[in-house]
């Protein structure tokens, strides 16, 4: 009784924080509280497996309910977060609520739990290895003499770069494709000399490109995009990081790969290259995140902004990067109109391709944080989904088997052993593919990096939410999350 007179009114306070904005702060503290005082109860009351899951959707409630207090959200963007996420959150509530007091015994679902997880992790093998067939690049049977070929231009933003920004204009000048314009821009890099850099391969053909500070409503990425799009002159456009190194013949390699194949878009998954070995342990899971979506069955196309080439008419047609303004992954918008035409290849790297990426482990991890939460549609039950489904299908697997084996249960053990497996062998696949060097890794320590992913995953939306995801020195929560700008305080100003 007391449980549901705590749930209701935790319910109705938060309601009232939301409607009632005088009290908004005190009635969305108060309802944390009553959520909190609920789910406690019921672990005391009731412990086991309901009343855990139920303590930790509560959490994600508490969430939901923080952006109240924190008050940095547009009220229209609120409106949508607080209340469809929130009732969501709520549905799942009352349903665990519910096996609580109909006290089910978890052994009568959890019987399935093995052959569920067993046929998630035979469907992403299945999925890991349609995407090597799809990815795989495919034989080019005309090639083009060097005044056939059209023209392309090398975008490159380079905020606050250095040493990585010599080091691409050393690999990109050093192609040998014949109609070759490389635009680099900088936008107001804090004690870097970015001009003088450029300056350096001025006789190799590289422009500088001077922008502009971000407008209050754009990533300063796609800004940067943007101006680079609207200087350039190739019939290609190529956007890539400084962390991109290409073979002398890459260019020449993807728009024989383009025009043989008449798609007018491109990403590459490249490997991994220049990295010490033991940071190969701890790489994130993006690559893998990023090959299991084929693009079929209503999957999102895979894309990745390391380096991808697009007809500049498409681009273009489709809006430019003005369609996306505020989106992390800009190039996933043009990736999934274009393959919904089948316009567009992701094809992983080879040896006549020659795409590899050299990003530290630190940058890795900074990128994750910065793409998880948006690639989750910033909606915070989505981060609960997520990681739900990655304890229970790619964690919990390797946790049975060992418990499995201790028992001699052989039924339990073939699941498992089977789930494992096919986990692992998908995950070892991906590796091979773009960073062979670190397979052994591979062998064991995929449970590890899904607890890594999961863990990033909460960082990333704790950071969108309530701090700052920094992204060459700015805030990339402003635009992303729809932040309302607050001038900084004046000096001897009383802080309201």
């Amino acid at each position: 009784m007391l449980d549901s007179i705590l749930l209701c009114t935790a319910v109705i306070t938060a309601l009232v924080s939301y409607f009632y904005v005088p009290l908004r702060r005190p009635m969305a503290i108060a309802s944390i509280v009553l959520f909190t005082a609920n789910s406690v109860y019921l672990l005391i009351d009731s412990l086991g497996v309901w009343s855990v899951l139920l303590f930790v959707v509560s959490l994600f409630q508490m969430v939901n309910i923080a952006r109240l207090i924190k008050g940095r959200l547009h009220e229209r963007y609120m409106r949508n977060a607080f209340f469809i996420g929130g009732g969501r959150l709520m549905a799942m509530q009352l349903i665990l609520w519910t096996l609580i007091k109909l006290d089910v015994e978890v052994m009568k679902i959890g019987v399935f739990a093995g052959y569920a997880q067993l046929v998630c992790g035979a469907a992403i093998l299945v999925l890991v290895l349609l995407q090597l067939k799809y990815t795989k690049p495919k034989n080019i049977n005309q090639f083009y003499t060097d005044h056939e070929l059209p023209s392309i231009s090398i975008l490159i933003p380079a905020r606050n770069e250095n040493q990585d920004l010599q080091d691409v204009l050393e690999s990109v000048t050093s192609s040998d494709y014949p109609k070759l314009e490389i635009l680099v821009l900088d936008d107001c890099s804090v004690g870097r000399h970015i001009p003088d850099i450029v300056k350096q391969y001025a006789h190799a053909g590289v422009r500088f490109i001077q922008g502009e500070p971000p407008l209050n409503n754009w990533l300063a990425k796609n800004q940067a995009y943007k101006t680079l799009a609207d200087q350039a002159s190739g019939s290609w456009l190529v956007f890539m990081g400084v962390d991109v190194r290409l073979g002398v013949g890459s260019l020449k390699a993807l728009v024989h790969y383009a025009e043989n194949n008449s798609v007018s878009m491109v990403s590459v998954l490249p490997r991994r290259t220049n990295t010490p070995f033991w940071s190969g342990f701890f790489s994130p899971l993006r690559y893998f995140r990023e090959f299991l979506k084929t693009g079929r069955f209503g999957i999102s196309a895979p894309a990745l902004s390391t380096l991808w080439l697009i007809r500049a008419d498409s681009y273009r047609a489709l809006g430019g990067i003005e369609s996306v303004a505020r989106k992390i992954i800009p190039e996933h918008y043009f990736a999934n109109i274009l393959h919904s035409k089948r316009d567009y290849a992701f094809v992983r790297t080879n040896d006549y391709l020659e795409v590899s990426t050299s990003k530290q482990l630190s940058e890795q991890i900074k990128t994750s944080i910065r793409v998880i939460y948006p690639s989750l549609h910033r909606q915070v039950e989505q981060v609960l989904m997520s990681t739900f489904g990655m304890a229970l299908f790619l964690v919990m697997p390797y946790v049975q088997l060992v418990y499995a084996l201790a028992q001699g249960e052989t039924v339990h053990v073939v699941l498992a052993v089977a789930t494992v497996a096919a986990l692992s062998l998908s995950h070892l696949i991906i590796v091979l593919v773009t960073n062979p060097i670190v397979w052994p890794f591979a062998l064991f320590n995929f449970p590890y990096l899904v607890l890594q992913e999961i863990v990033l995953g909460l960082v990333s939306m704790f950071k969108y939410e309530f701090g700052e995801v920094d992204w060459k020195g700015r805030n990339a929560c402003l635009p992303v999350m729809h932040v309302v700008p607050r001038l900084p305080r004046l000096e001897n100003t009383p802080e309201h």
